[in-house]
């Protein structure tokens, strides 16, 4: 099964990724052991094609 990320929401120090289907996770900032948050959201926009809601 392949899944596409819908789209991907920061929302209290935390980065939601939705799937399509029913799926998607939460990563919590404060477990980034590499890079910064920032990091993370350009990485997440580049990899999905989408852009980071707030």
């Amino acid at each position: 099964m392949r899944l596409s990320v819908l789209y991907t929401v920061y929302y209290r120090k935390t980065q939601f990724v939705f799937l399509d289907g029913h799926y998607g996770f939460a990563l919590p900032v404060a477990a980034v052991t590499q890079g910064t948050p920032e990091a993370l959201e350009s990485f997440l926009a580049q990899k999905t094609g989408t852009t980071v809601r707030y």
